[in-house]
Parts: C-alpha cells; sequence; structure tokens
C-alpha cells in the first residue's frame, strides 16, 4: 500500500508518543484483507497491535475501488477471510480500549466539551466526558 514507513518505525514513533504523552488514547485505521495479505502478515499485524501501545483502532475491511493499482494486484482475500480478520482485529481494538479507559476510573480529569449543551436536556455533551463545568 505505499507506506513510507515499517512496523519498527511505527513501535519507535508509538513508543515516543507515549513516553512524551503518557495519557494520550493513541489510534490506527488498519485495513485488512488487501490483496497479497495473506495469514502470516495478518497475525504480524495482529501481535503488533497487541503489544503496542495503542489505545483504539478503526478498523476497515479492504474493499475493490476500481481505477485503483490496488484493484490490479493478485492475491484477493476471500470476503469471508477478510471479515474474520476485520473481527479479530476489533476485538484486539476492543480490549485496548478497555484497558486504556480502566486507567482513569475514579480519576479526576480536564476534559474538552465538544458542545457546549444539549438544548432539549440541558445538559454538558463530550465525548465520554463525566464532569461539566456550570453553565454560565
Amino acid at each position: 500500500m505505499r507506506r513510507r514507513y515499517d512496523a519498527a518505525l511505527a513501535r519507535e514513533r508509538l513508543a515516543m508518543m507515549r513516553e512524551l504523552v503518557p495519557d494520550a488514547a493513541l489510534g490506527y485505521r488498519p485495513d485488512r484483507g488487501f490483496p497479497g495479505e495473506d495469514e502470516a502478515a495478518f497475525e504480524r499485524t495482529l501481535a503488533f497491535v497487541e503489544e503496542s501501545p495503542l489505545t483504539y483502532l478503526h478498523v476497515f475491511p479492504y474493499s475493490v475501488r476500481s481505477g485503483t493499482t490496488a484493484a490490479k494486484l493478485e492475491g484477493r482475500n476471500p470476503p469471508a477471510a477478510i471479515a474474520a480478520r476485520a473481527r479479530r482485529l476489533r476485538g484486539a481494538g476492543e480490549r485496548k480500549r478497555v484497558a486504556f479507559a480502566r486507567r482513569f476510573d475514579g480519576a479526576q480529569a480536564e476534559v474538552l466539551v465538544e458542545t457546549t449543551r444539549d438544548p432539549r436536556a440541558g445538559r454538558c455533551a463530550a465525548t465520554r466526558a463525566t464532569t461539566c463545568a456550570p453553565a454560565w
């Protein structure tokens, strides 16, 4: 897929980010089932995810897009294999997301409120926020 990095560089950069911002949520968007991805390649990706400081995944099953270089490649994966790999990665991502969130159970934290107040309920609306500043 013409990536300009490899797993070693990704590991290095993720470790650097984790060291610089220990509480940062680190995400990854893996495409599964790219032509030529065999079971061994998938298992390496899964191991990378499990061993990394990633905290969430946004998994996409590969689908052919006409007119792209990838559409001309050999070694397409069967849809069932693509779906199974995506499920396994989503499971790993969910375990990592839950583990990351549990680090903050009972902790006080500043939150970024994405919108001020829900006009119907009158409550603050934020992604996974547990507290809200008072209305002024």
